[in-house]
C-alpha cells in the first residue's frame, strides 16, 4: 500500500542517510585505529585503542544519525541539506 501510495522513492527514506552515516562512522574508525595501533605493545592495549576508537567514532557520526531519524520521525521529504541546515539553526 505504501509503495503503491509514494513509490518505492519513499519506501525507506534514510536508507541514503544510514550509508552516509556508515560510512562516516567506518572512516573515522578506521582513521583512529589504523593510525593509534602501532603504539599497541599488548593485545590488552590494542582492545583499548579499538574500544577509544568505537567510542570516537559514535561521537562523530552522531550528528548524522540525528538527522536520520528526525527526517523519518518527522516524515519530512525536503533536501538532506536543506532539513540539516533547518535542525542546525534551531
Amino acid at each position: 500500500m505504501m509503495i503503491k501510495k509514494n513509490g518505492l522513492k519513499y519506501f525507506y527514506k534514510g536508507y541514503f542517510n544510514s550509508l552516509f552515516g556508515i560510512a562516516v562512522f567506518r572512516g573515522s574508525f578506521n582513521g583512529i585505529y589504523d593510525s593509534i595501533k602501532y603504539n599497541a605493545d599488548s593485545i590488552n592495549l590494542k582492545a583499548l585503542y579499538a574500544y577509544l576508537s568505537t567510542v570516537a567514532a559514535g561521537f562523530i557520526s552522531y550528528p548524522f544519525d540525528i538527522i536520520r531519524k528526525r527526517r523519518i520521525i518527522l516524515n519530512n521529504n525536503e533536501n538532506i541539506w536543506t532539513f540539516s541546515k533547518n535542525i542546525l539553526k534551531k
